[in-house]
């Protein structure tokens, strides 16, 4: 895969010419190319200085986006044809392995950034799973209708509050407010409300 990065003057033309124009230099645009993996199975973005990469041969990498360095954090089995999708927490201290199922289920495995996996009963029972904007806390939408959020640690997760019969039917999806208080969640039943986290209070909708 490679990774193509805009020069300041790239940015600089479209500025000055609304688009029409483009000027730049050749050498600085092929230095921009990274390849980062040819037998990248999956890529993300772990924070604002890495990315996770798994190969088709199980392995994971973190690479480093200014040094282009890579990291082997940890190797896993493989099956044939396995389609696996990874997603960065906000900052980068966690990712996620999201994999599909034959009969529509995801199995998902959550690491640290070193590669430690998290083991946590949250991962099977959730339809979706959101951190906040620092990676302090992580939030899981369940099946019936529940929000469970968790304060983070390096290896482990430790309950903050549980919403209960948040929505009739599944939680579709959740986002955390700026400061970390208040999580917004939308539901299978067609409504969004916004929750005060410490109070476990429903204050809009």
């Amino acid at each position: 895969m490679v990774t193509y990065v805009p020069s300041e003057s790239i940015t600089k033309a479209f500025n000055d010419t609304a688009g029409r124009f483009v000027n730049f230099k050749q050498n600085g645009f092929i230095e921009s190319a990274i390849v980062v993996h040819e037998n990248a199975l999956s890529i993300a973005e772990l924070g604002p200085k890495d990315l996770v990469i798994l190969s088709k041969d199980g392995a994971l990498d973190i690479w480093h986006k200014e040094t282009k360095r890579k990291q082997k954090i940890l190797q896993r089995a493989m099956l044939e044809n396995q389609k696996i999708v990874i997603k960065g927490s906000s900052i980068g201290k966690f990712f996620m392995l999201e994999i599909p199922m034959g009969d529509g289920r995801k199995v998902r495995e959550l690491y640290s950034h070193d590669g430690k996996k998290i083991e946590h009963n949250n991962l099977e029972n959730s339809n979706v799973i959101v951190f906040n904007d620092d990676d302090s806390k992580v939030a899981f939408g369940n099946f019936d209708g529940s929000i469970s959020i968790f304060e983070t640690t390096n290896d482990s997760l430790i309950e903050k509050a549980v919403l209960k019969k948040s929505h009739k039917g599944s939680i579709a999806s959740l986002a955390f407010s700026k400061d970390g208080k208040h999580i917004a969640s939308g539901g299978e039943d067609m409504f969004i409300r916004v929750w005060d986290i410490d109070s476990k209070k429903n204050h809009y909708g």
